[in-house]
């Protein structure tokens, strides 16, 4: 039995890059998930830099993602940002 619980986990990029088209990472991440829900765990998934990697991860429940798809990183200033649904529509 666990002594503590988590509240967020947080997807690797390397787990995540290439999800659309790889079976044995979205199993994974299936996997994750389901536990994660089961415990009231969030998931963050980082380095989302594909609409197709987003499309996956939100259709598993991932709510929570950061990477270059919404903003590049910034030095001392806050970035622009485009909400995934924005660049869906633009490139539609």
């Amino acid at each position: 039995m666990a002594k503590f619980q988590t509240d967020y986990i947080k997807l690797d990029m390397d787990l995540v890059r290439g999800i659309e088209t790889s079976l044995p990472r979205r199993m994974i991440v299936e996997g994750v998930v389901r536990i994660a829900q089961s415990l009231g765990i969030a998931i963050i998934a980082e380095g989302i830099e594909t609409i197709a990697e987003y499309g996956v991860l939100r259709a598993m429940g991932v709510r929570y993602i950061q990477g270059y798809l919404l903003a590049r990183p910034g030095l001392r200033h806050l970035p622009a940002f485009f909400l995934p649904e924005e660049r869906c529509s633009a490139v539609a």
